[in-house]
């Protein structure tokens, strides 16, 4: 996308995506996955209150196995939308998958997979899909939430994934699903 003019002197925060030199990554450097690490901790504190602790405490765990599709401000280097992929661990368990087998679900995991036609694959799980609340609506929030859902398709098939596996929101499943 076209960056805005070399004059412009608008805040960028008050910059529309077709405004903005964009990209669309798998995050690599130290500098991109806190960038990535920053929208999601903002996202979450906002929209669920969980605090840096508590974030710590779900996703830690996983950070080593943690990859993370995201969309760049190429001019300011912060994310506006990110998704963090959790690969899976030496037994195939990933984040969602530990999550459904507790309270309050009880899923047995096997059983999950054989249903999903994944038992014996290789899957991933989408552990967090966020977008900066101000490029959420609109033709921004929609610009940004299909490259991420690109990037997610893309990253997973090019790296042999058979399956994705997450728990959604009840408002990001109705963005997904439109």
């Amino acid at each position: 996308l076209p960056g805005p003019p070399a004059s412009s002197t608008r805040a960028p925060s008050s910059r529309r995506p077709a405004e903005m030199a964009l990209h669309l990554i798998v995050a690599h450097s130290p500098a991109e996955r806190d960038a990535a690490r920053r929208v999601e901790a903002q996202v979450f504190l906002q929209a669920f209150g969980m605090t840096p602790e508590v974030m710590e405490q779900e996703y830690g765990p996983y950070e080593e196995r943690s990859r993370f599709v995201t969309v760049i401000d190429e001019a300011t280097g912060s994310a506006l939308g990110a998704a963090r992929l959790i690969l899976p661990d030496g037994a195939g368990m990933v984040k969602t998958l530990t999550d459904v087998a507790g309270a309050p679900w009880r899923l047995d995991v096997a059983d999950t997979l054989r249903a999903a036609g994944l038992s014996g694959g290789r899957v991933w799980d989408v552990a967090s899909l966020v977008v900066d609340r101000r490029y959420r609506t609109g033709a921004a929030g929609a610009e940004v939430t299909l490259a991420l859902c690109h990037g997610i398709w893309r990253y997973a098939r090019d790296c042999g994934v058979d399956g994705l596996v997450t728990v959604l929101d009840d408002r990001v499943l109705r963005v997904v699903r439109a």
